[in-house]
């Protein structure tokens, strides 16, 4: 008896580490979006949108914004290839070569790109979770199946095994 409640109180405690650590990160993640929020902000105050002389300065202070919150992104190369795109951008645009808003739609093209990848990848990883879990469920029917058709007896004798 004893030991029953020793283990239900260390399964309890198990139990109540992982929903602390479950919370702790989920703070962490809120704390990094915050953070990315109010450096975007502060990116909008100190480099407004629609000048092109401050294009690069501009797209360095949200490239770091964004970075911020990379750690919280389900695929965070995909907000690095954003980055990037976007100093290529704004260094055409500073350069004269690209107007703001061919600029804007390049990104826009580029975030719409990324955004299907990102999908893309999220449906391939529910594909291969659910193909994963028809194989658990098919693999664990076969194997009752194979012990419920399985002999229940054996006789041994002369050299021979009958089993029925």
């Amino acid at each position: 008896m004893c030991r029953l409640c020793v283990a239900l109180v260390l399964a309890s405690l198990i139990a109540g580490c992982g929903i602390a650590r479950q919370r702790e990160l989920a703070a962490q993640v809120a704390a990094l979006r915050e953070q990315s929020a109010t450096a975007m902000k502060e990116c909008g105050e100190k480099f407004p949108p629609g000048n092109p002389k401050i294009a690069v300065a501009r797209a360095q202070c949200v490239n770091a914004a964004l970075a911020i919150a990379q750690p919280t992104l389900p695929y965070p190369d995909l907000s690095q290839v954003y980055m990037a795109d976007h100093m290529a951008v704004a260094e055409d645009v500073q350069a004269g070569r690209t107007t703001i808003s061919q600029g804007n739609a390049i990104l826009a093209r580029k975030w719409s790109e990324l955004v299907g990848e990102e999908q893309r990848r999220r449906l391939a990883n529910r594909a291969v979770a659910a193909q994963e879990q028809t194989a658990a469920a098919t693999s664990s029917a076969a194997a009752a199946s194979w012990q419920a058709a399985g002999p229940r007896t054996c006789n041994y004798g002369a050299g021979t095994i009958t089993c029925f």
